[in-house]
Formats: C-alpha cells, sequence, structure tokens
C-alpha cells in the first residue's frame, strides 16, 4: 500500500502534467479540448515547453475520444489548465479521502 508520501508525490506528477499556459490562452485552449479533444492539450504542452508526457497525454485523449472517455479526459484536463487552483482543491480532497 501507498504512504501519503507516496499519493502526494502520485498527485504532484499528475498536475505537473497538466500544461500550465497564460490568460487568455488557458480560456481559448479550454475550449479547444471541449471541441477538438487532446488538441489543446498538445498545443497547450507545446507553448508551456512540456515534459513528453504532456504530449502523450494530448495524443492519449485525442486516439480515446471516439470512446468518450478521451473526450472526457480532455475536458478535465482542459478545465484544469483553466482553473490550476480547482485541480489543486481536487487533488487535495482526493489525498485526504485516500489517506482516511
Amino acid at each position: 500500500e501507498m504512504g501519503l508520501f507516496g499519493k502526494l508525490q502520485s498527485a504532484k506528477k499528475v498536475m505537473d502534467t497538466i500544461p500550465q499556459v497564460k490568460e487568455p490562452w488557458h480560456l481559448i485552449l479550454f475550449i479547444v479540448n471541449i471541441i477538438l479533444p487532446g488538441i489543446g492539450t498538445i498545443v497547450g504542452a507545446i507553448m508551456a515547453g512540456s515534459k513528453c508526457s504532456a504530449y502523450l497525454v494530448g495524443v492519449l485523449q485525442l486516439i480515446l475520444s471516439p470512446i468518450v472517455i478521451g473526450w472526457l479526459w480532455s475536458i478535465v484536463w482542459g478545465y484544469f489548465m483553466w482553473d490550476k487552483k480547482a485541480m489543486k482543491k481536487v487533488v487535495k480532497k482526493g489525498v485526504e479521502v485516500v489517506s482516511k
């Protein structure tokens, strides 16, 4: 079983995968991710100079979009690009729930 420290490290890795882009691009890429799953993530990764994993996430969102999972994942990622504070709250809440 993974301890709290391991869970926090895993959550940080997920958070680091989401590209951080400036205004107004965060909102534009959120909208792009809703319309064209994965494309907003890929463009955000390019703009942010992200690691390889961010590009891979975008490609997987695009590939998996026909079976809806990729599209939903893309929307969530787009939302978190737009609202980084919300992502941190969700991750913190998840870690709290799992660590109980």
